[in-house]
C-alpha cells in the first residue's frame, strides 16, 4: 500500500514516481493519484500483514470505506505476488495503521496474535 508516494516513509525506501510508473507500464500495478479504497465494508473487518491480524471497527454498521492508497496490484501482479518472495517490511505495519487512524478508523490487534 502506498498512501502518498511523496511521503518520507516511501522515499526512504526508494519508492518514487518513476518506479511506480515503470511498474504500471509493465502491467504489475494500477496507479491512481486520487487513490483507491475498499468499499461496502462491514462494521467489523480484518486483514493480515506479516502474519499479524489487524482488526477494524467502523462506526457505521455497513457501507464503510477503507483507503488503500495510490496503488493496486493488477491481476498479473496478484498472480506474481505469492512467488515474488516479498516479506513484511520493518515499520510498515505501524505506518499503515497510523494512516488509517488518521482517517478515523478504530483499529486493534487481538491477543494472542495468530
Amino acid at each position: 500500500m502506498i498512501f502518498d508516494h511523496n511521503a518520507d516513509f516511501y522515499r526512504q525506501c526508494g519508492i518514487k514516481f518513476g518506479v511506480l510508473k515503470h511498474l504500471e507500464d509493465i502491467g504489475l500495478i494500477s496507479y491512481s493519484l486520487t487513490g483507491h479504497a475498499y468499499q461496502h465494508i462491514p462494521q467489523h473487518f480484518e486483514i493480515r500483514y506479516g502474519g499479524n491480524r489487524i482488526c477494524f471497527e467502523f462506526s457505521n454498521p455497513s457501507e464503510n470505506e477503507l483507503r488503500t492508497g495510490e496503488v493496486l496490484l493488477t491481476s498479473v501482479g496478484l498472480e506474481l505476488e505469492p512467488i515474488a518472495g516479498a516479506a513484511p517490511f520493518d515499520g510498515f505495519e505501524s505506518y499503515m495503521v497510523s494512516q488509517w487512524i488518521q482517517d478515523g478508523v478504530s483499529i486493534y490487534s487481538p491477543w494472542p496474535k495468530n
